[in-house]
């Protein structure tokens, strides 16, 4: 571990820290497949214009295979890719509670999928399930980003530290501000996939 926390002796890393970065890469696999299939299959589905989540509402399975494949199993294995990241042993307080928010951040974009509009709640219910999933994504995405360039900083690595401070600023930026040139169906799947880049 040595090249990542300088300073620390060198160890083995266990088997299980391998999977992080392939868990992520999956992740980001499914979204972006899923969107190509939309693309492709869906009439008059535009990411500029629909939101993602809308893909949902489909009647039959395709709703539910969308559900599944945009929001279930990434979040899953977004979960799987925190729990695994290889520095887990050796972090300070900041880290810790940055890795526990990452698991959240992982259990909220699930919950989008779960508490789709297309599922058999009623419509408003079920619009308010999502807006809170998405919230606690966003927050625990954000926070965890923050604790995590903390943990960074602290162990000596600056330039990793800044980089995944701006990327929280930016999921941030995205989520909730207007951004010129950006529409707001565009800029949600464009923040999922910084999330999953990070």
């Amino acid at each position: 571990w040595s090249p990542l926390l300088p300073g620390l002796p060198a160890m083995t890393l266990p088997v299980w820290t391998r999977l992080s970065f392939p868990a992520a890469l999956l992740a980001a696999f499914f979204f972006l497949f899923a969107l190509s299939m939309a693309l492709l299959t869906v009439p008059d589905y535009l990411p500029s214009q629909h939101p993602v989540s809308l893909l949902g509402t489909l009647p039959g399975m395709a709703g539910a295979l969308y559900r599944w494949a945009i929001f279930i199993v990434p979040g899953l294995l977004m979960g799987i890719s925190s729990l695994c990241l290889p520095q887990a042993a050796r972090l300070g307080r900041p880290g810790r509670i940055g890795l526990q928010l990452g698991v959240i951040a992982a259990l909220g974009y699930m919950l989008m999928g779960m508490l789709g509009i297309g599922s058999s709640m009623e419509l408003e219910a079920a619009m308010r399930g999502q807006a809170l999933a998405w919230l606690l994504w966003l927050s625990a995405a954000v926070a965890a980003c923050m604790l995590w360039a903390i943990e960074l900083q602290r162990a000596g690595r600056g330039l990793p530290a800044v980089a995944l401070l701006l990327a929280g600023l930016m999921l941030l930026l995205i989520s909730l501000l207007p951004v010129p040139g950006l529409t707001g169906p565009l800029a949600q799947p464009l923040a999922w996939l910084l999330w999953m880049a990070v």
